[in-house]
Order: C-alpha cells, then sequence, then structure tokens
C-alpha cells in the first residue's frame, strides 16, 4: 500500500518529480507478454549476455504517449531484439486489453507486459519505481548503469545504451539527422521559437503537446535544407503549463523538446 501511495504521488506531481529506480543492481523477475511469453530478467543478462532496457509507463501518462515512438525506434535501430539489447515495456496498473490497444496506437511491436494481467504492477514495486516514463538500462553483469533517461528521446536512448556497449544494427537508417536543439526563450511570453541544425535536406514538421498527451497543433508538412533553422511557435492560444513540441524528420521522430509557457 505504501508503494502505491508513493506512485501515486508521481502520477500528481508528472514530470517535475525526477522519476528513476533507486535500485543500483537488478533484481530478477519475470513477466508476461501480452501473447502469453514468459519473460525473465536474469536469463537474459546471464545465458543471452544481452544488454537490457526497459520503459516503466503507464497507458494515460501524457508523456509516456509523447516517448513510446522514441522508445520503439531506438528498439527497432538496435536491432528488434535480435542484437546484443533487448527492448520490454512494462506497465502499470492497465489490463491485456488497454495495453494492447496502447500498443496500437502508438506504434508499438515490442514486448510489452501489463500491469494487472502480465505482471508488471509488481515490478514496479520490486524496482521502486517513483513515477513513470522511467527508462533504464541493464547489463550483463547486473548493474544498472542508467536509473534515468531524461528525457527518454530516442537520442538520449541511443546515446545510453551505446554507452553501456549496445550494438546499433543499421546506423545509416536510424542514425539522428538533427542536433542543437533548442526552444527559445525559455519559458515562453508572447513569441517562442524552436531552433535546431538539420544534417540533410528533409521533409519536416512539429506538434505540440499538453502534458496529458493531447495534441494541440499540428504543422503543415515543409520541405528544410540541411543547415541552422528557427521555426515559430504558435503560442497565443496557450494558457501557462509545460508543453512538448515533437519534431518529425521525414516521417521519424528524432526529438520530444519540453518547454513552459508563463504569460
Amino acid at each position: 500500500m505504501k508503494n502505491f501511495f508513493i506512485l501515486l504521488l508521481g502520477i500528481i506531481l508528472g514530470v517535475q518529480l525526477y522519476a528513476q529506480t533507486n535500485l543500483t543492481e537488478a533484481l530478477d523477475f519475470s513477466v508476461k507478454d501480452l501473447d502469453g511469453n514468459v519473460i525473465e530478467l536474469f536469463p537474459l543478462l546471464d545465458d543471452e549476455n544481452k544488454i537490457v532496457v526497459i520503459d516503466f509507463f503507464s497507458t494515460s501518462c501524457g508523456p509516456c504517449q509523447t516517448y513510446a515512438p522514441h522508445f520503439q525506434q531506438a528498439y527497432e535501430a538496435f536491432g528488434f531484439n535480435e542484437g546484443n539489447v533487448y527492448f520490454l515495456g512494462i506497465n502499470w496498473g492497465s489490463d491485456n486489453e488497454l495495453v494492447a490497444e496502447f500498443d496500437e496506437e502508438y506504434g508499438i511491436t515490442l514486448p510489452t507486459a501489463s500491469g494487472t494481467q502480465g505482471g508488471g504492477n509488481a515490478v514496479f514495486e520490486l524496482y521502486e519505481i517513483l513515477s513513470y516514463p522511467t527508462v533504464i538500462v541493464i547489463t550483463p553483469d547486473h548493474q544498472i548503469v542508467e536509473q534515468y533517461i531524461d528525457p527518454p528521446s530516442f537520442e538520449n536512448i541511443t546515446d545510453a545504451v551505446t554507452a553501456a556497449g549496445g550494438i546499433l544494427v543499421n546506423t545509416q537508417e536510424n542514425k539522428v539527422v538533427i542536433d542543437q536543439i533548442s526552444v527559445y526563450p525559455n519559458p515562453v511570453s508572447t513569441a517562442g521559437y524552436v531552433a535546431f541544425n538539420i544534417r540533410k535536406d528533409a521533409g519536416f514538421l512539429f506538434s505540440i503537446y499538453d502534458l496529458t498527451g493531447q495534441e494541440l497543433f499540428r504543422s503543415q508538412a515543409m520541405y528544410l535544407f540541411k543547415g541552422q533553422q528557427k521555426i515559430k511557435l504558435p503560442v497565443e492560444n496557450l494558457t501557462n503549463g509545460m508543453y512538448f513540441v515533437q519534431l518529425i524528420i521525414d516521417e521519424k521522430i528524432p526529438e520530444t523538446i519540453r518547454f513552459v509557457v508563463a504569460k
């Protein structure tokens, strides 16, 4: 019951709470994915010598919805669990049906375990997860080398997993094509901009989401040329609070960045 109230507090505070596990060494667990396959942690580490990356998520959490495609993209970049990295989603609070709906809506094909039917709730409590999304990285020696990847963007996940020894299977297809990303001024009052460097000519659009994951704005598709870019954010109708701007390059999502509106 104590763990439940800690988790509930994390939900209320949302991204303001520094979500992570306090553990530094992995504890064994067993979950069942949506297809009924049993997934055990220690055999993945000990027998298959895998790096294991876990996304602790909720189906109703706005940031979880925002970053789910990033986790999926990293899963694909590291070889669909056929390489030396194993990606796993562990849910809190939902049954198989709700998690399946979440996976379908956000394009998730990696193994996921629901909270109530797949054993996810027990793993949340075992790992003392305070909030979500929390993405952690476990190496074959059972060490939790990343307790919290913030934010869990494709670029940040890729950097963390590569630093842990993960091998990208298709770096050309999945390499990051933008960098030097920022929103300024941040907080935004009357006018704000997202600035970035794009490394190649590419199709581009962006969306703005609130903390519940609701899309508030989607730009028209445009074509950008290689180099520095500055895009004005339509903040006129936004109330004070925290938002996410999601950049989409050639139909991929290389980055989502937070910004605050304070008028």
